[in-house]
């Protein structure tokens, strides 16, 4: 992590007249051990929700159904919340794309209760819109350790978003679209959530009586 942010900044440095070349770019990243990713049990998502604070809990609960990053989730705008098609469109993406996606019925119940006085979808009683590194941050690291999962991340909910997706069947496809990867590759970590489809997908395969 550290030579790929060096290998950044060196680029940036280059392109801007800083440096005259990139000393990190000829270096080979190491290579990363795949960490297990913590899918949440009903039970402790009951407790997520439970435990929170009243102001965090649509913003979790925006996670869970969306998949969308935190920093999107925060930067939403009501212009980009269609309630007659019942979709979300997130412009700012990593990709630089337009990425959609259908409002779950119990988020758009939550959203539709909100107040529309200010531009964003969240913010404080001042119409302040909330940071990533601020109030939010603050709850969310104070509620992990309350429900006794202090090394639960925010990013999580989003792999739980494409875990359970995927879990009950869903088109690997579709969720990319949802997830906004630019590519499959990025959801091969979660092939394992549902070997009931790895297995049963055998069995598309026909008969032949030797």
């Amino acid at each position: 992590r550290e030579l790929a942010l060096l290998k950044v900044i060196f680029s940036k440095a280059v392109k801007w007249g800083y440096a005259s070349h990139n000393p990190v770019k000829e270096v080979e990243l190491f290579k990363e051990e795949k960490t297990p990713i913590r899918i949440l049990t009903p039970e402790e998502r009951r407790k997520l929700f439970e435990a929170s604070p009243e102001f965090l809990r649509p913003i979790l609960l925006m996670a869970l159904k969306t998949g969308m990053r935190q920093s999107e989730i925060l930067g939403l705008k009501w212009k980009d919340v269609d309630f007659t098609h019942d979709t979300i469109s997130i412009t700012h993406t990593k990709a630089k794309k337009l990425r959609q996606i259908p409002i779950h019925p119990e988020l758009k119940g939550m959203l539709e209760a909100r107040p529309r006085r200010f531009p964003h979808v969240f913010t404080s009683k001042a119409g302040d819109p909330f940071h990533r590194n601020g109030f939010v941050r603050e709850a969310f690291e104070s509620l992990r350790t309350a429900i006794g999962i202090p090394e639960l991340t925010f990013h999580a909910l989003r792999h739980n978003f494409a875990s359970e997706l995927i879990a009950k069947g869903a088109d690997v496809r579709t969720v990319q679209e949802y997830m906004g990867h630019s590519s499959l590759r990025m959801l091969q970590r979660y092939a394992h959530v549902n070997k009931g489809i790895w297995r049963s997908t055998i069995q598309l395969l026909g008969n032949d009586s030797l």
